[in-house]
């Protein structure tokens, strides 16, 4: 970078705490938008963009201290379609950027210096620590510089909920907090385990009347219950963590297919999937949730890095008294396509998948993947049809033997090499994105025999996949129950017969063991990726 001219002026930026070092660039790539946009001379454009940076740290601070050519901040005024670019394009903190326009407006040139930014000034929190998007390429998932993405992670069920305060969505002790907010000491506690991603439901849950819906009635949205997701996506992003979000769900009735169904198709939840007024309703409100702007850090959730992917529904199903031709399947098969494209077309940054259990369609060749019995080929699912979109970014499965009642020994190695097989010939990656198995005590000894084999097995799956470049390339665990040592499960175990704490042994064992794993295989470049300032390339796809 050049030294700056004797007619420079300076700018100093005190930006609050020590985890804020990337914002002098993203405030300076900001400055460059914003104020490029202003300018038509070339010339001009050339000395701003050559603009000096120096970053000085200290224990408490950052301050970025920018050199700016006097002669291009001769211009004053800055509207808002720039404002506006800036903010879109480069992600920096809103009210940041609109104390730097507005000051630029109301003042002359000069004031644009560190009397205007001194140290001793008050300024909004910069944007989260966050790396880049995630995108996919040649069936793996890669980061901006290529290098593959190798994760493990787990699902929260309610984690709005507990990010809101929600008594019956917290631990019973709350000493175990350390007086930190749930989702906070909880990411705290994954980073230090090495777990990477979590998946949570974008919306509101009601448990014993506590919590509340998203969406209450049709465009009536929760203002709490949105600052619950704003919560969870911004400490996520100050973790370094990356968070799958379900965008609706088939089994709640809160922000849930039946509460969709009154509203656009007379309760009928088959319909649901076909009818274009439901579609035009669920389209408004995914609008709403793509479309929000994080009341924290000011980012809009399309633009959030730490968004890894959405999910268009959790567990898309039609109802289990359908006909036996399966009529209901083209509805399901229409909805997907048509809401991956409508997402894509809101959100250019961000993955998109299904979110289904995975059952193969009746019909298919890997149908004696599916549980045993021929319910689940009439459930309205098609594995492969469904991920077959160029809108569908990767493939994902679910695995839930009990519930399933297929106890089979064979049973979860045939469920993952069926859906690794098909997951292959589609060219894109595979996440085991829930799974789990129920115990019938609260003990390890229960575990032991209960559940730990399973996550033994799947884990050993999942790293001979990554081993050897197969399609499955991650699993995450259902459920992470927080609760401190030696507490009983709330109810009993029949009351959360999947929920896994922190201090159990599967979570100690198996669970700790793969992301000990997957710790000590860190992503190499992938070949033929070119970098980029989103990701890598599009993933190879059919259809």
């Amino acid at each position: 970078m050049r030294k700056p001219a004797a007619t420079d002026q300076q700018v100093l930026v005190q930006l609050p705490g020590h985890s804020f070092q990337h914002s002098c660039f993203q405030l300076l790539h900001a400055m460059l938008i914003f104020m490029s946009s202003a300018f038509s001379n070339d010339s001009q454009i050339k000395r701003l963009r050559s603009s000096e940076l120096r970053i000085l740290q200290s224990k408490d601070s950052i301050r970025c201290q920018i050199g700016v050519d006097s002669q291009i901040t001769s211009r004053t005024a800055l509207d808002a379609t720039s404002l506006a670019h800036a903010a879109t394009v480069a992600q920096p903190s809103r009210k940041l950027l609109q104390t730097i326009s507005t000051s630029l407006v109301k003042s002359p040139p000069t004031a644009f210096s560190s009397s205007l930014f001194s140290p001793a000034a008050t300024l909004p929190s910069a944007p989260p620590l966050a790396t880049g998007f995630i995108k996919t390429f040649n069936g793996k998932f890669v980061s901006d510089d290529c290098t593959e993405h190798i994760f493990t992670g787990w699902d929260s069920w309610r984690l709005v909920e507990a990010a809101n305060g929600i008594a019956n969505a917290l631990p019973k002790d709350s000493s175990l907090l350390d007086g930190k907010n749930f989702v906070d000491w909880l990411f705290d506690y994954a980073v230090a385990h090495k777990l990477k991603v979590v998946r949570m439901f974008g919306f509101g849950d009601v448990q014993d009347g506590q919590g509340a819906a998203l969406e209450s009635a049709s465009g009536v949205f929760d203002e709490q219950v949105f600052k619950g997701i704003d919560k969870v996506l911004d400490s996520a992003a100050k973790h370094d963590l990356k968070v799958i979000i379900a965008l609706a769900d088939n089994w709640k009735p809160t922000d849930g297919l039946s509460a969709y169904a009154k509203r656009c198709s007379n309760g009928d939840v088959d319909l649901f999937w076909s009818s274009t007024a439901c579609l035009s309703l669920y389209q408004a409100h995914v609008n709403k949730v793509l479309n929000r702007v994080n009341s924290i850090n000011g980012l809009i959730y399309k633009n959030d890095p730490a968004i890894f992917s959405w999910n268009i529904f959790n567990e898309p199903r039609c109802s289990q008294d359908i006909s036996e031709d399966d009529s209901c399947k083209p509805g399901v098969q229409g909805f997907v396509d048509q809401m991956a494209a409508y997402i894509k077309g809101i959100d250019k940054n961000h993955m998109v998948t299904v979110g289904e259990e995975g059952f193969f369609a009746a019909g298919d060749p890997a149908i004696n993947g599916n549980p045993q019995g021929t319910w689940s080929g009439k459930t309205g699912q098609d594995f492969r049809g469904n991920h077959m979109s160029k809108n569908i970014d990767f493939a994902t499965i679910h695995m839930w033997p009990d519930n399933w009642k297929d106890l089979d020994s064979n049973f979860i190695s045939n469920w993952l090499t069926s859906h690794m097989n098909v997951a292959k010939q589609l060219g894109k990656p595979l996440i085991l994105e829930e799974f789990g198995r129920e115990v019938d005590a609260d003990s390890d000894a229960a575990r032991d025999t209960e559940r730990n084999p399973t996550h033994v097995e799947v884990y050993k799956t999942v790293q001979d996949s990554i081993t050897t470049g197969g399609s499955l390339r991650a699993a995450m665990f259902w459920e992470w129950f927080v609760r401190p040592e030696g507490e009983s499960i709330p109810g009993g175990i029949t009351s959360r017969p999947y929920g896994i704490s922190q201090f159990d042994n599967t979570y100690t064992g198996p669970i700790q063991d793969h992301a000990n794993w997957i710790s000590q295989h860190p992503g190499d470049k992938v070949p033929g990726c070119v970098p980029g300032t989103q990701g890598g390339a599009p993933s190879k796809s059919s259809g």
